[in-house]
């Protein structure tokens, strides 16, 4: 009797081992966890399916867009797990219908079917169930959402879960700190272009006018040199002969200097000036700066037979030619270009290079005007010689005055003439007159 009863006590024993062990690996062997969200996904001929969360016809809709599928969430019961996802903050379940029979979605969990995990299919499946439902999609393209299948059928691929995130239950809400105000920056220091040039490397902020506008490169130059602009971004509102503060980092790309991954902001000041000179009077040591080139003649113009919007333009001046890059020139009606090789003319460009050959770039097809020779001005005539002065007339002698004959004193005159009367009477009659001269 003690013998079996011994026994009695050691089968109880390894009965209730081997119960534990079985719950503990039905624990163990699910890989869901309640409070994570999954999206659930299937694939069939036409690719992966995700799960939504509407109903056509009893069936579970899908989609083929992963950023569109639902997040699940497990909820763990006696017996296994129930399938819900969040409606705002209701949770809405699974419940899974008979075989190809689909389901529908309920509020209330008592009615939600209780799944267990499946380790052969890597999935849920129906928890207690005869009929051995599985819940996934059919394998050819005519599938297109989710139902309950025969899990012994090998033309089904069964939902797989895709941990997302954690639980909308109850979330935690990270304190948000304090945002500290963000220092002022100190203004760049606007150094001329020169240093820039004469620099290996580092982060420069140059001032300079606009000579060359093409897409994100942006020829400037001063007083002391030209260097390009390269924008980390487009723009639309810098033009030919406008003024900018520009920065970025200095190197050089195919023999170009530049200031790369640039910024910008609109100045104001300088003013577009180009310099005339010749082509082989052109060197490094131009780049980017604005010339002028005078009486040049087209001899290339190469479209690549039309796949080129802009043509590349060569240009010589009898001796020495040189390339307009990717030159801005207008159209004909007709489709051919404005100006045809052969033309003379005029043009205005920022110098630019490949490597160590100089190349022209212009910005605006109005850059390109047809030559026109000036009239060299007229020899000025000689001035007239101013006639001789006639002789003028010599000064009349102005006549002598006449002489003013003087003035006979009438008392002298009639004293005189009375004197002599009286002698002559007196001498006639023998008087004798005793006369007494007195000075008049």
């Amino acid at each position: 009797m003690k013998k079996l009863s011994k026994i009695f006590a050691v089968v109880m024993c390894l009965v209730m081992a081997i119960s534990m062990l079985a719950v503990g690996a039905y624990a163990a062997e699910c890989p869901l966890v309640e409070g994570t969200g999954y999206k659930i996904t299937a694939n069939n001929a036409n690719g992966a399916l995700w799960l939504s969360n509407t109903l056509t016809s009893g069936r579970f809709d899908c989609t083929t867009v992963e950023e569109d599928a639902t997040v699940y969430y497990v909820e763990v019961v006696t017996g296994g797990y129930l399938l819900y996802f969040m409606d705002g903050e209701t949770k809405t379940y699974i419940a899974i219908a008979d075989k190809s029979a689909g389901g529908s979605y309920v509020t209330d969990a008592a009615s939600a079917t209780v799944l267990e995990w499946n380790s052969d299919l890597n999935t849920l499946v129906v928890a207690d169930d005869s009929n051995n439902r599985a819940f996934g999609s059919g394998t050819s393209s005519t599938y297109e959402n989710f139902s309950s299948y025969d899990a012994s059928q090998s033309n089904y691929n069964w939902g797989q879960f895709i941990a997302q995130a954690s639980t909308p239950d109850e979330p935690e809400v990270p304190e948000v700190p304090e945002v500290p105000d963000e220092p002022e920056q100190p203004e760049a220091t606007i150094v001329d272009i020169k240093t820039a040039l004469d620099a290996e490397s580092g982060d420069f902020t140059v001032k300079g006018v606009v000579t060359c506008v093409d897409g994100k490169n942006v020829y400037v130059v001063d007083a002391t040199g030209g260097i390009c602009v390269r924008m980390a971004a487009e723009f639309e509102d810098i033009a030919l002969g406008d003024t900018i503060i520009g920065t970025g980092s200095k190197d050089v790309y195919n023999g170009m200097p530049q200031l790369g991954n640039g910024t910008y902001e609109k100045s104001e000041g300088g003013v577009l000036s180009a310099e005339e000179t010749t082509i082989d009077a052109l060197t490094a040591a131009d780049l980017c700066s604005y010339i002028k080139l005078c009486c040049v003649t087209i001899t290339a113009i190469d479209d690549n037979n039309g796949t080129y919007s802009v043509p590349n333009v060569t240009v010589s001046d009898g001796t020495n030619s040189i390339q307009i890059y990717k030159c801005a020139m207008d159209k004909n009606e007709d489709g051919t270009w404005a100006y045809e090789v052969g033309d003379v003319v005029d043009v205005l460009a920022a110098v630019g290079c490949y490597k160590e050959t100089l190349q022209l770039r212009n910005t605006l097809a109005s850059e390109i005007s047809e030559h026109v020779d000036t009239p060299a001005d007229p020899e000025d005539p000689a001035d007239p010689e101013e006639p001789a002065d006639p002789e003028e007339p010599a000064d009349p002698e102005t006549p002598a005055d006449p002489e003013v004959p003087e003035e006979e004193n009438p008392k002298t005159s009639d004293v005189t003439m009375i004197a002599a009367a009286v002698l002559a009477v007196c001498a006639a009659t023998g008087l004798a007159v005793v006369t007494k001269k007195e000075q008049f």
